[in-house]
């Protein structure tokens, strides 16, 4: 306790100091030390959710995407106009993302502080156009449902997920006879022109 009330901590660093393990105290558990012992909760410090974005312009849309690889492909296509987010699979879904305080993005070269600064107004506002890809699996539909949670106008992208499931009805009978990687997919999103990002 002594710890709290001269240091900013998080729930994690707090967990390590008491238990030597960052992942033992739960929430909680912190919330009955904080109700035991008011004075420590100002020191509490929320763990932050660190992010990848792209974004030149000042963003009139935001794509969210599950993972690096997608990330890195959509790179040199994306409009400049749009926010592109890895999420880093669940991770952007872990706390209050809309939480200026919380969420770190992590910008790509090219973002000057105008952008910066827009792309942080953009993205805290629940109201502006969000879109989610991730995988088509168990895992990428759990990230998407969590993450409407918290941004409820957040759709599916549409041109995406056509373009992927295009590609696997192609490769049906391939799978069964060779596994195949993700470079199928990204060859087909590779396709995609800037301009179809606004069919």
């Amino acid at each position: 306790i002594h710890l709290l009330r001269n240091h900013e901590l998080s729930r994690h660093q707090v967990s390590s100091q008491i238990f030597d393990d960052p992942k033992h105290l739960k929430e909680a558990q912190l919330q009955k030390l904080v109700h035991y012992y008011p004075s420590i909760k100002k020191n509490f410090r929320q763990r932050k959710v660190i992010l990848s974005c792209a974004c030149t312009r000042e963003p009139t849309q935001c794509l969210i995407v599950e993972n690096m690889d997608s990330y890195h492909y959509l790179l040199s296509i994306i409009p400049n106009d749009w926010m592109l987010i890895c999420g880093f699979g669940a991770r952007v879904t872990k706390q209050n993302i809309l939480d200026p305080d919380i969420i770190d993005f992590h910008y790509h070269e090219g973002a000057s502080i105008a952008v910066i600064q827009a792309s942080k107004v953009f993205w805290i506002n629940p109201a502006t156009p969000k879109y989610y890809w991730g995988d088509i699996d168990k895992k990428g539909v759990e990230i998407f449902t969590s993450l409407k949670v918290q941004l409820p106008n957040l759709k599916l992208w549409q041109l995406g997920y056509q373009r992927s499931l295009k590609v696997q009805d192609d490769i049906t009978l391939e799978m069964l006879k060779r596994k195949l990687s993700k470079s199928a997919v990204y060859q087909e999103i590779a396709m995609i022109g800037v301009n179809d990002f606004n069919d």
